[in-house]
């Protein structure tokens, strides 16, 4: 009889550490497969079953970015495992998990009770004050956790929403004396199933939390960590529970290589949208005239001369100038008469040859086009040839407001 008893505690034994290998590799991406062996374990008895609830939970806990995984997990199992029944009490596996929800939940406010203690009873070893906080720090992981995974099971239709609003109010618990755990848990659990439990029915009920929320949040005695929580909950579900910014849980290893090509593809868009504004920009530089002879009147590129940026600039972007001299009747005669260096400026080049521009049109827009250009070197004499006319009426032009100005100060002394 004793052999019989040591051998079934064996074969649980061997079970949970094969459910327990299991729940050790499960990740998104082997979810399926994973299930699958898990309904191969001889999960026959209550006690199995058990077993099932308190390591899916207790993984959950410490791995509560998770939550939403094992959630689905135990939506699956919940209709996969089997129910027993224990001194006629029908045993089931949500059952289970509700009773450990609500287990955990008090558990959590007893520890985070005994963590903040401050005076230590007689008997009990006195803790450091890093010990202290190593213990709260734990109490408030696992609390957190705790509520995540109540928030998905309850997503996943796992919970009831008479559940949701009990825990609402115990965390809400007193205003004027509130504990940051508790508020921390509380906003972490209205982000989660703010949207489903946020509708006509339960408006009355939802107004008054968030009332309780305002003033939370406007609670000195609380940090500005969880009073800057407490005002995103209230944005939040002004915005309608849109997320601005939706934080990323587990990926499949697909989901992580699309990302991530998609993430390459867009900074090789970006780099081409980058070198593509620097061409542009050198285009600009040197703009190209495409008349009906060719670019810039050349037929093609071995007749083109280089020149100097001063040249080629004047003879790309000069007017010609007009071909009789009334355009400059405006200036006075001193200005016409004034010889530099003994050399009559109003004379100077007057026979050289003259860039032509193929029409008035052309004229007024830019680049002229060279039709009587027939070598290299009567291109080169016309440009230097416009060149000099160019400055020299500009000169002129300077001249010529120059003495005018001097002429009208003149006047105004009088």
């Amino acid at each position: 009889m004793m052999h019989k008893a040591e051998k079934k505690y064996d074969s649980e034994d061997a079970k949970q550490r094969q459910l327990r290998a299991i729940l050790n590799r499960l990740t998104p991406q082997n979810f399926d497969r994973l299930f699958e062996q898990v309904n191969k374990v001889n999960i026959d008895n209550a006690i199995t079953l058990v077993g099932v609830v308190s390591q899916i939970y207790e993984k959950a806990l410490m791995e509560p970015i998770f939550c939403e995984m094992y959630a689905n997990f135990c939506s699956h199992l919940a209709s996969e495992l089997p129910d027993f029944s224990v001194d006629n009490e029908k045993i089931t596996f949500k059952k289970l998990l509700l009773n450990k929800c609500q287990e955990e939940f008090e558990r959590g406010e007893r520890e985070q009770e005994e963590a903040n203690k401050v005076d230590e009873a007689e008997g009990e070893v006195k803790l450091s004050n890093e010990e202290r906080e190593q213990r709260r720090t734990k109490a408030r992981r696992r609390m957190l956790g705790n509520i995540r995974l109540i928030g998905e099971l309850y997503k996943k239709k796992m919970l009831t929403e008479r559940i949701m609003h009990e825990c609402i109010k115990k965390l809400l618990g007193q205003c004027q004396d509130p504990h940051e755990e508790d508020v921390e848990a509380l906003c972490k659990l209205m982000s989660i199933i703010g949207e489903m439990i946020d509708h006509p029915k339960a408006k009355k009920h939802m107004n008054v939390y968030f009332e309780r929320l305002k003033l939370l949040s406007n609670n000195m005695n609380l940090s500005s960590r969880v009073r800057f929580m407490l005002k995103d909950v209230i944005d939040l579900r002004r915005n309608r529970w849109q997320v601005r910014r939706k934080v990323d849980g587990p990926k499949k290893i697909e989901k992580v290589h699309r990302d991530a090509l998609q993430e390459r593809q867009a900074q090789a868009k970006i780099g081409r949208m980058g070198r593509g504004m620097v061409n542009n920009q050198s285009v600009r530089k040197n703009p190209v005239d495409f008349g009906p002879s060719g670019i810039n009147g050349y037929g093609n590129l071995s007749e083109r001369t280089p020149y100097g940026p001063r040249e080629e600039l004047a003879s790309r972007y000069m007017l010609d100038r007009p071909s009789s001299s009334a355009g400059y009747d405006h200036l006075s005669a001193p200005a016409h008469n004034i010889n530099y260096g003994n050399k009559d400026l109003r004379n100077d080049d007057r026979n050289l040859n003259r860039p032509v521009a193929t029409s008035p049109h052309a004229q007024l827009q830019g680049p002229i086009v060279f039709q009587n250009a027939s070598s290299d070197e009567q291109l080169r004499d016309m440009c230097l040839s416009a060149i000099r006319e160019y400055y020299k009426y500009c000169f002129i032009f300077v001249l010529s407001i120059f003495f005018g100005y001097s002429l009208a100060g003149s006047s105004t002394s009088w």
